[in-house]
């Protein structure tokens, strides 16, 4: 994390690296004053102003990373912000973001973020879904990322802007929808939305067309636009399907985080529904849907996720029979592990185990290895 006694700018060690708000701002900084900052001497080379349109457009280099990593930032009118992150990260970054009044919306396309509340619960924004959400008053969030390649699309929306330009207006006793678009929500609220095939198109010019200069600027204000259309029209489809739409409050974010990390975690015996929504303390339908929108994967599919990769590593580093790996993920038949495990990866077990032991060989004769073991060894069991 950024040292709040540094400069803007720097960085506490070479493990902590901040976002655009803490480069330009220093931490803590707030959207708006990150945009600020895009004034001063240190940042205006890279700024484009067109003030008859009302657009700050600016790709900004990001510190500490390769020379193609950089943050694209654009202001429309200051009601409608935009964040571009193209980049391949060397360090993890992290940075706390305060409450502001926006309706947000994250496009992820290429590398994991997440996002974790004042309860240390952590919401993913994964790719083919956005992220749509609305801070409640006084609240905060970090993001985490991760070294790796990234990129992501983020808009930020004054609700009001949201109304006047965008035509979303909150139905009479739409309790979510008001709580989106009101002053001072309370409650953070977060939508995650399949994206549709325009707004992947429209996401793939943004990201990959290489105008320059001021054709850039005025292209990139025009898919902003653009996607902000897309964002509220979404929110009108989605709301409409009232299935499934949930406002959460803390507790609820903190309930969605224990049932990811037991069903990450705990694989033996296979939690079922009802017994994680019992253990979690909340019913069954409310767990079932509030997962897939935070996670962007059912119950079902996340579980299935950490069990076959805890197994795809017992397979690769521990030297322990195939029908133990299989139990040690929940499975009394081998065989029904074998066909689950092939279904998944595409490869069976003992070819996991062969591969293996044929890498271990290799390295053991470079000189990079430990030792092998022998292919009888690795393929205890039939699958």
């Amino acid at each position: 994390m950024v040292n709040a006694d540094m400069p803007s700018g720097s960085v506490a060690d070479d493990a902590h690296y901040g976002l655009f708000r803490t480069v330009l701002a220093g931490q803590g900084a707030t959207l708006r004053e990150a945009f600020a900052a895009l004034s001063s001497p240190e940042w205006s080379e890279y700024v484009t102003d067109v003030p008859e349109c009302g657009v700050v457009h600016a790709i900004v280099p990001i510190p500490g990373e390769g020379s193609d990593s950089h943050w694209e930032m654009i202001s429309i009118r200051d009601e409608v912000f935009a964040i571009i992150t193209k980049c391949d990260y060397q360090h993890r970054r992290q940075e706390f973001v305060p409450s502001e009044p926006f309706i947000e919306a994250h496009f992820p396309i290429e590398g994991d973020t997440t996002l974790v509340d004042g309860n240390n619960a952590d919401l993913a924004v994964r790719c083919a879904n956005m992220m749509v959400c609305r801070q409640g008053l006084d609240t905060q969030y970090k993001i985490h990322c991760p070294p790796g390649p990234r990129v992501l699309v983020s808009l930020y929306i004054a609700p009001k802007a949201m109304v006047s330009r965008f035509g979303l207006i909150a139905p009479h006793g739409d309790q979510e929808g008001s709580r989106l678009l009101e002053d001072e929500p309370r409650e953070t609220t977060i939508w995650q939305l399949p994206i549709h095939p325009d707004v992947q198109a429209a996401l793939r010019l943004l990201v990959k067309a290489e105008f320059k200069g001021i054709r850039r600027t005025s292209f990139v204000s025009a898919k902003v636009i653009e996607l902000c259309s897309f964002v509220a029209d979404a929110i009108a489809a989605f709301r409409d399907d009232r299935a499934g739409s949930f406002t959460f409050s803390d507790r609820d974010l903190a309930i969605f985080d224990k049932a990811r990390q037991l069903l990450s975690t705990q694989f033996v015996p296979p939690l079922t529904i009802p017994a994680l929504a019992k253990a979690i303390g909340t019913n069954t339908n409310k767990l079932k849907a509030g997962f897939k929108l935070i996670y962007g994967m059912t119950i079902f599919e996340f579980a299935n996720q950490h069990r076959m990769q805890h197994a795809m590593n017992l397979l690769s580093t521990r030297h322990i029979p195939i029908s133990e790996v299989a139990h040690s993920v929940g499975y009394r038949s081998q065989a029904s592990f074998s066909t689950a495990f092939k279904e998944y990866f595409g490869r069976l077990p003992r070819d996991v185990r062969r591969e293996g032991a044929i890498d271990r060989v290799q390295r053991a004769q470079s000189g990079t290895g430990e030792g092998a073991y022998d292919d009888e060894e690795w393929s205890t069991g039939t699958d």
